[in-house]
């Protein structure tokens, strides 16, 4: 496995809800083992799909519901955000690494890009559905030695014991439907200096790999003090 490029790495993990949490937080447990992490965690309350007369929610037989009230939204949002930022705490203090929580109100994509400037790691949470296959799906980035995204994509397959495939950019419908049907445990993208991915190429990037996502930032970033809580 190629050595670590960071002594610690800066993990922000997103999602809009605790389940989506979930997924992120049971790799970021497995692969706290291999690489030294401090945690962030962002619970995202969409406001255009909770508390509005015209909210709806699709049940698992596919019908249209009412989605909650104003004051329900606040009840499971906090409920939310509480079990997110004790599984946190937790993890952090297993790993004895520092941890902050926050919420936002807004997009997912919006806000995790609005907010990940600054941290190495980008996961976003997904709440999986259907039985992964294990796989680790690397886009856009060739084999080598020392990456950035090579050090998390060995730090996953050596903990989930797995192996790692490698797909170009999802530049094309391609790619994409490729990746749709890929089941995979775990998506990772390495961005080039500087880069930034669009909200429009990030959302379809989600949608298609309906697993967690990982964006492996590069450029030099801070390293914060261990053991700090928020």
């Amino acid at each position: 496995m190629s050595a670590p490029v960071r002594e610690r790495w800066r993990i922000l993990i997103g999602a809009v809800s605790f389940a989506d949490a979930e997924s992120v937080l049971r790799l970021a447990e497995k692969i706290s083992t291999v690489l030294t992490l401090d945690l962030g965690g962002l619970l995202i309350e969409d406001s255009d799909a909770t508390g509005s007369p015209q909210a709806r929610l699709v049940t698992l037989s596919g019908n249209l519901v009412p989605g909650p009230s104003v004051e329900q939204a606040g009840v499971i949002a906090r409920a939310e955000a509480r079990a997110f930022r004790a599984a946190l705490s937790r993890l952090a203090d297993a790993r004895g690494v520092g941890w902050s929580f926050e919420t936002r109100t807004g997009g997912l994509v919006s806000g995790l890009i609005g907010e990940s400037r600054g941290w190495d790691l980008l996961a976003i949470g997904y709440r999986q559905t259907h039985r992964p296959s294990g796989r680790i799906i690397l886009l856009g980035a060739e084999r080598g030695e020392g990456g950035e995204a090579e050090a998390v994509v060995d730090a996953l397959a050596a903990t989930l014991g797995t192996r790692v495939e490698r797909l170009p950019r999802p530049d094309d419908d391609d790619t994409l439907d490729r990746l749709s049907r890929s089941h995979a445990a775990a998506v990772v993208v390495e961005l080039s200096d500087g880069e930034v991915l669009a909200e429009d190429a990030l959302q379809r990037l989600i949608d298609a790999a309906r697993c967690p996502v990982l964006i492996v930032a590069a450029g030099p970033r801070p390293d914060p003090s261990p053991g700090r809580s928020g």
